[in-house]
């Protein structure tokens, strides 16, 4: 390639996290489907939440998004629990991408994203968790994946 370089973002993948209108009760994790990034090897993700509380929360509490690995081939990291859906193994700090502290409100449903989250090469699941907001919520959670690109200018 000809210099100088650019590097840029490409166009960004939806995969499918298996988190459409979960209900995650106080206290509880939910656990999406794998994303197997060993196949599409990309860079970095965006994942949004959105969510709504039928009763308002408890204020300055919060909700939890977690990236776990199976860095083994086999077993994914702690909190992912026995499977997709609900569970309650708490996840270690260091998968923690964000941390939402809901209004206490039920007006409407909110929207929260998490950008340039950087990725492994390695399947992952998305797990959200309703630390302590005293009551139940829910939420559908979108992951974007993409790559950086260099052209030349």
């Amino acid at each position: 390639m000809a210099l100088p370089d650019t590097n840029k973002l490409q166009a960004a993948d939806s995969r499918t996290t298996g988190l459409t209108a979960v209900t995650i009760e106080d206290g509880s994790n939910y656990l999406g489907t794998e994303i197997d990034n060993s196949v599409n090897l990309n860079l970095f993700a965006d994942i949004g939440v959105e969510y709504q509380y039928q009763v308002a929360p408890t204020a300055s509490k919060q909700l939890n998004v977690c990236v776990l690995y199976e860095v083994d081939g086999t077993n994914y990291e702690d909190g992912a629990g026995s499977g997709v859906g609900t569970n309650n193994i708490d996840p270690f700090a260091s998968t923690l991408v964000g941390s939402i502290s809901p209004a206490a409100d039920t007006d409407t449903a909110h929207f929260v994203s998490m950008k340039g989250i950087p990725l492994s090469p390695l399947p992952f699941k998305i797990l959200v968790g309703n630390v302590d907001t005293a009551q139940t919520v829910t939420g559908t959670i979108v992951c974007q994946t993409y790559n950086m690109q260099t052209t030349d200018t």
